[in-house]
């Protein structure tokens, strides 16, 4: 069942401590969004300067992936239990100005590495565009139903630290892929790439596709102790990314 968004965003807030959205706004979200411009502005100069050699450029890619796993799998989810132990309530808080603004910054440079890659061209233009921009769209269409779906509060991993809060949702997009969220990144990095259309782009897209399976399969080890069988015989019969019915996933995605 679709969860209500806005309710989800006064969830998180609430779970930050603010007593009003004016204090919400001083105390987080202006902080967090200069620092987020400083760190993007730090990424968007690395992703330049990549742009110079392919050694450059897959190196940076491989960097930011590593400071994604780092940051997400060793930071906020490696120091969740110390953290409820040490801050209570606020744990949740601390971890995400520590780790989840530095993920949220890698994750977004590195996923687009594809469209900033050196070299020239190996697609022809005009054919690899349209099917770059009908892939795009159409991952926009899937991004809108992610959001309005799982609501904020999962997206930024607030049940991580508050599962016992956390309701089941059923969703009809799981009987196409198993892991919605991800698989959109990867139709973007393959809409980047058909864009960019240069080899470093492939080898960066190939990068891209190698961390997200290792994020995926770290999570799913937890998913698999905590329903074991089940979500194995799910597993099996679900795919990761590709839906096996495409056509009726499209439909499903403009529906």
């Amino acid at each position: 069942m679709p969860i209500n968004n806005q309710d989800g965003f006064k969830r998180w807030q609430g779970y930050m401590d603010f007593k009003s959205t004016k204090e919400a706004f001083l105390k987080f979200h202006l902080p967090l969004l200069v620092a987020f411009i400083c760190i993007v502005s730090a990424a968007v100069a690395s992703i330049l300067l990549s742009r110079h050699s392919l050694l450059a450029c897959l190196m940076i890619s491989a960097c930011l992936w590593l400071g994604c796993l780092l940051f997400l799998r060793l930071g906020f989810i490696g120091k969740r239990d110390g953290y409820i132990r040490q801050f209570g309530k606020a744990a949740y808080k601390i971890a995400a100005y520590r780790f989840l603004l530095p993920y949220g910054v890698f994750w977004l440079a590195a996923v687009t590495m594809p469209l900033w890659a050196p070299g020239e061209r190996v697609l022809k233009l005009f054919p690899s565009s349209i099917l770059s921009l009908a892939i795009i769209v159409a991952t926009i269409f899937l991004m809108h139903k992610i959001l309005i779906a799982f609501g904020m509060d999962r997206l930024i991993y607030l049940y991580t630290y508050f599962p016992q809060d956390a309701t089941l949702v059923k969703l009809k997009i799981f009987e196409f892929i198993r892991h919605p969220a991800y698989a959109a990144w990867v139709y973007f990095g393959i809409g980047f790439f058909l864009i960019r259309g240069s080899f470093a782009s492939l080898l960066c897209l190939v990068i891209n596709f190698v961390a997200i399976s290792i994020i995926i399969k770290a999570e799913e080890g937890d998913i698999i102790r905590d329903f074991k069988e089940d979500y194995r015989v799910y597993q099996g019969s679900v795919p990761c990314f590709f839906p096996k019915r495409p056509l009726a996933f499209v439909k499903f995605l403009f529906k």
